[in-house]
């Protein structure tokens, strides 16, 4: 390969086989720490789209980086490859511990201390396709668990909003045993700290609530919303779920969550803008 081709123009085809290795291999999070211990070169090849895309390519995850059609849509967003590799926060749930399976991890639950519990097999309940093995199961006690996303976390700012708006799509599988009394809710609401009453804004704003299930009620639903037109000074997520009472209910459990998630998808929302 000669040396003056550039290396944002280096095809997989040509690239030595010191590369492919590399590619395989090393740690992307070492790989941006050390670029500027070596050489000037080296930090060029670091820095380039095309190196994030082969190793996206070599390691099986080319969806994580944007799509070539977004990239020309979208020409002065600044897309840092390496902190996209590396946090990824693209197509994927950003949800930690979505159904219970590493018992409260992650989440902040609003009750008494046994209100809201992780189940594993879900009790009372059908089966569902795919298969629901954990669960958080709500007691007798009104009750909330709460998630925070914290968009600076995944490398979004508001400069970064303001110039590219991802489809962000939420969802959550509930369910209601049998002689349940309380109902299952959801509020999802996305906070800019300098608006503390950006809620009014539905646009930035959604909650569910179920309704006492009549057919079927031991099966498991799922709630979800895709956000497109939001607020551009948007600084975290806030995921809340749990149960509310019915007025006259004679049950003896709540509902059953499992499988919440946050998800950032490449889709063009410029109309928005």
């Amino acid at each position: 390969m000669s040396n003056d081709v550039p290396i944002q123009n280096v095809s997989p085809n040509d690239m030595p086989d010191i590369w492919r290795l590399i590619l395989r291999i090393a740690d992307a999070r070492e790989l941006v720490k050390s670029h500027q211990l070596v050489c000037k070169t080296w930090k060029n090849i670091i820095s380039a789209r095309s190196f994030w895309i082969l190793k996206s390519n070599e390691e099986g995850c080319r969806e994580l980086l944007p799509p070539r059609d977004i990239l020309a849509a979208y020409p002065d967003v600044n897309w840092d490859f390496p902190r996209i590799f590396i946090k990824q926060p693209f197509n994927r749930n950003l949800i930690k511990n979505c159904s219970g399976k590493h018992r409260k991890n992650g989440w902040l639950c609003h009750s008494y201390k046994h209100a809201v519990l992780p189940e594993q097999p879900p009790e009372n309940v059908e089966e569902h396709d795919p298969l629901i093995n954990t669960c958080f199961s709500f007691s007798l006690i009104p009750s909330v668990k709460t998630q925070i996303i914290n968009f600076r976390d995944y490398g979004f700012d508001n400069e970064f909003l303001s110039k590219f708006k991802p489809t962000i799509e939420i969802s959550e599988m509930y369910a209601h045993p049998l002689h349940a009394s309380f109902l299952y809710t959801m509020k999802v609401e996305f906070v800019s700290s300098t608006d503390v009453d950006s809620a009014q804004n539905n646009l930035n704003e959604f909650k569910f609530r179920s309704e006492v299930p009549s057919v079927n009620p031991t099966e498991w639903c799922e709630v979800k919303n895709a956000f497109k037109n939001y607020r551009k000074d948007v600084e975290f997520i806030e995921f809340c779920s749990g149960s509310r009472s019915i007025y006259g209910g004679n049950g003896v459990c709540g509902p059953k969550t499992a499988e919440a998630s946050v998800i950032f998808r490449y889709e063009d929302n410029a109309h928005f803008n």
